[in-house]
Formats: C-alpha cells, sequence, structure tokens
C-alpha cells in the first residue's frame, strides 16, 4: 500500500530593500502559486528569515520536482527584488 511522502525545504529569505516585507510576501506567495490539485505547497514560518516549504504527495520524484520548481520561483521573485534566499536543508520525511 503506497504512503503519502512529505518533501520539506528549510529556507531563509529576507530584504532589506525599499520594498521589504512587501518583497517577502511576493516570493512566498509566488512559492505557493506553483501548488497542484493534488499537490499543495505549504511555506511556514519559523522564526524571521527562516521558513519552512513542505508538500505532502503519493509520489516522491513529481514532489521534488514541484519543491524544487517553487524554490527556483521564490529565489527569482525576492532576487529580482534586491533580497537574499538560503536554501538550508531539504529533505524527505
Amino acid at each position: 500500500m503506497p504512503q503519502a511522502v512529505k518533501v520539506r525545504a528549510d529556507i531563509e529569505v529576507g530584504c532589506c530593500a525599499y520594498e521589504g516585507i512587501d518583497a517577502v510576501k511576493n516570493a512566498l506567495r509566488a512559492g505557493i502559486a506553483c501548488s497542484l490539485e493534488d499537490m499543495a505547497i505549504k511555506i511556514n514560518l519559523i522564526a524571521p528569515p527562516l521558513y519552512v516549504v513542505t508538500t505532502t504527495t503519493m509520489d516522491r520524484e513529481r514532489g521534488l520536482e514541484l519543491l524544487t520548481e517553487a524554490l527556483a520561483k521564490i529565489e527569482d521573485s525576492i532576487k529580482k527584488a534586491g533580497g537574499m534566499f538560503i536554501v538550508q536543508a531539504a529533505r524527505k520525511l
């Protein structure tokens, strides 16, 4: 019987430019927008600037691809605004 797999990445997102918190919000929303009907991307705040990005899926490879795509969108968005993006850890639970 297949079991759901939780895929997780710990990231740091911050912006000291004029846009500041709005740039961070927009970047995180860009990551959430990558969600699929059967695989939702969730982002939780641990403590600024640390966030956890997760998705739960039955197909581990698709989950990793989706999470990687979401991280790329977040990185692209925040760097365009002059912010910083660091992947602390990425793992399967």
